[in-house]
């Protein structure tokens, strides 16, 4: 079985993908901003990480207490939020599993 078979077989969920959209300007010059289906939904795999991960950016601190798990094909960006059995899940961090193309792994703070 290759590794990506492998690393596929791992993926128990399916979720869906959202991300921040600008809208037109209000009266007051303001952008309106929202979120938005991107239409994508993906396989992955969410779970507890033994250790939580400090994130900070802008300022703020962020406490990833979660990871998830998805095909290197998937289109995250940081800032994504991931609805996953009525869940949502910020994506704080993307890394490529061990620079092989095959997995990312998804630092995630529950919301």
């Amino acid at each position: 079985m290759s590794e990506q078979a492998v690393f596929e077989s791992m993926l128990n969920k399916t979720g869906t993908l959202y991300r921040a959209t600008s809208g037109a300007a209000n009266s007051l010059g303001e952008r309106i901003t929202g979120e938005a289906a991107v239409g994508v939904t993906v396989k992955t795999r969410i779970e507890p990480m033994k250790e939580s991960v400090t994130l900070q950016k802008a300022g703020r601190v962020y406490d990833c207490s979660f990871q998830g798990f998805v095909l290197y094909t998937a289109s995250i960006l940081e800032w994504d939020k991931l609805l996953v059995d009525g869940t949502y899940y910020v994506v704080h961090g993307i890394e490529d599993m061990a620079g092989e193309g095959v997995g990312i792994r998804l630092l995630l703070e529950k919301q």
